[in-house]
């Protein structure tokens, strides 16, 4: 083979690895610098973050440790919001999703008005909503906010029903123990026997 195309290949392979080093570095900075709020956030009540989610103004993340919190952040033009929740306090959480129907160019069409994950806890905490998309501020076209409140809801399900599990069998130790009848020492049980079934039955006696 030519060295001049050798050479050619060569320049090309390092200028390209160069180029996708560059990407990778900017968008590692990219993410680190969106990330820094919800990881400060975290920091406030002593955890890291495991596992996380960010778009449109909005960062959602759970806290490593046994004691799980989720960390919502969001800012829309009415403020920015900050929700630190405990999930051994949540009781429940499902994703809502009002639509209402259009007509668009002789079509009728769904419009998603607004994305949220509704919580409710043990106590009588008023339900708590965390606004994953709402059409008056946020883009008209949906960029996977749907799909994002379905993953979380069910992380969400997921540390809820692990706690369930984990409470559940020492319940049923406990009560098992209950009902398990006290032996009491010295405590003598008589037991009726059967009456003895006879092979045969008895000849009647004649008179003499």
């Amino acid at each position: 083979m030519d060295l001049n195309i050798i050479m050619d290949w060569t320049v090309i392979l390092i200028a390209t690895s160069g180029v996708l080093a560059y990407l990778w570095l900017r968008n590692r900075k990219r993410t680190k610098r969106t990330l820094a709020p919800l990881k400060e956030f975290a920091a406030e009540y002593n955890t890291e973050i495991a596992e996380y989610d960010a778009w449109e103004n909005t960062l959602i993340g759970l806290g490593t440790g046994e004691q799980k919190t989720l960390f919502f952040i969001r800012i829309t033009p009415d403020g920015e919001t900050r929700e630190a929740i405990k999930l051994s306090e949540v009781s429940g959480c499902r994703m809502i999703k009002p639509e209402r129907r259009v007509s668009y160019n002789k079509e009728y069409l769904n419009v998603v008005d607004r994305i949220t994950l509704n919580i409710t806890f043990h106590d009588d905490r008023p339900e708590l909503v965390l606004e994953f998309y709402n059409n008056d501020y946020d883009s008209l076209t949906l960029t996977g906010e749907l799909q994002l409140a379905q993953k979380w809801a069910e992380v969400i399900g997921i540390q809820l029903r692990a706690s369930r599990d984990w409470k559940v069998p020492s319940k049923k130790r406990k009560s098992a123990a209950q009902k398990e009848p006290v032996s009491r020492p010295g405590a003598k049980v008589s037991v009726n026997p059967k009456p003895r079934k006879l092979k045969r039955p008895l000849e009647k006696a004649h008179p003499a």
